[in-house]
């Protein structure tokens, strides 16, 4: 009862201070959930049109919209929401505290590999108290949606490499591609889970004939995404290679440094995951190497969070776009309460 009581408490929290009066925070998050109402509307109208012919039409009265480059899931799960419940800005938040929901269960089943129930309800009131988290866990933004299904994907993994059922493996994978097809860039996490397998298990695991025909499922399944993104997003391939508006934007220069990226992005943690959450980690690494693994699940999970820490930081870190999102100061709730104090004194903040 307890690990349910703490998910509702932490969902209801986030949705209860979210802004829901069209008070986006974030200036692209009306942009996404017009994604949603665009294809609630683009069903609604009985489907008459070529979608492209729809889109152009709805972009004249609507001039806001990213679906061309994103995947499908969010605004697919903003379109029904909108369709059982009407749109407007309360929908479209909680349809981010759903998936917040979904990603507390996650951390809390992927942390009931190694703990106890009461230790895995404390991982999900750690995991929303880190800054980052609470903050774009009440913005109408895709990235703790896609965090819910890689959480989800990575309990999974962990149950396949422990017990060897294929049905885990599966869940595995296309929990993996959900997760890409909500949010491109939690592809970088995906070099974690062979490596675990490999740290924890040995090299013999790889000649499992279901892994490979799971790494063939996968990449099968991004196929899609990637003749999608190669006809209509291109801009984001821009961005990975300092080209095009990447190359024009005020961070390219910063971007094209890599040591610098990679600097700026550990410089950035203590606001990303907060002082405590932080300082937690690095004692827990320091007692696993003062005193050795306490078991083995808790050695599979903590290599798998160590290689997604260190392959996301190092995908993310040389690509051609220092986002805000990612990590910058300039995004964190910190710079927020700056940018208030100085309107309020009268001294606007310059860029």
């Amino acid at each position: 009862m307890l690990p349910a009581a703490v998910i509702i408490g932490v969902v209801a929290v986030l949705y209860l201070t979210a802004p829901k009066a069209e008070d986006f925070w974030w200036t692209d998050s009306a942009s996404f959930a017009l994604n949603g109402e665009l294809i609630h509307d683009y069903i609604a109208s009985g489907l008459h049109q070529s979608p492209m012919e729809f889109a152009n039409a709805w972009f004249r009265r609507y001039p806001a919209l990213t679906i061309s480059l994103y995947p499908p899931i969010f605004p697919i799960a903003e379109a029904i929401a909108f369709t059982l419940f009407g749109f407007s800005h309360p929908v479209a938040q909680a349809t981010v505290c759903a998936f917040s929901g979904l990603a507390a269960f996650g951390v809390f089943r992927l942390a009931r590999h190694a703990l106890g129930p009461l230790e895995a309800a404390a991982g999900v009131l750690l995991l929303f108290a880190a800054p980052s988290i609470l903050l774009w866990s009440r913005q109408v933004v895709m990235e703790v949606p896609a965090l819910a299904f890689l959480l989800l994907a990575s309990g999974c993994w962990l149950r396949y490499v422990e017990q060897r059922r294929t049905l885990h493996l599966m869940l595995a994978t296309l929990l993996t591609l959900a997760a890409v097809y909500t949010k491109q860039t939690a592809i970088f996490v995906v070099p974690a889970f062979p490596v675990t397998l490999v740290v924890c298990e040995g090299w013999q695991r790889l000649r499992d004939k279901t892994v490979w025909v799971a790494a063939g499922v996968g990449l099968l399944g991004l196929v899609p995404l990637a003749v999608f993104t190669w006809v209509a997003a291109r801009d984001t391939l821009a961005i990975a290679l300092v080209r095009g508006v990447a190359a024009r934007s005020g961070n390219a220069i910063e971007a094209g440094d890599w040591l610098a990226q990679f600097k700026a992005y550990i410089l950035a943690l203590p606001e990303v995951a907060g002082w405590p959450g932080l300082a937690g980690a690095i004692a827990y690494i320091a007692l696993i190497v003062a005193r050795g693994w306490p078991s083995a699940a808790e050695r599979r999970l903590a290599v798998l969070m160590l290689g997604w820490f260190g392959f996301d930081w190092l995908f993310i870190s040389i690509t051609a776009h220092f986002e805000l999102r990612y990590a910058d100061e300039r995004n964190s709730p910190l710079r927020l309460a700056k940018i208030l104090r100085d309107v309020a004194l009268g001294q606007p903040d310059q860029p």
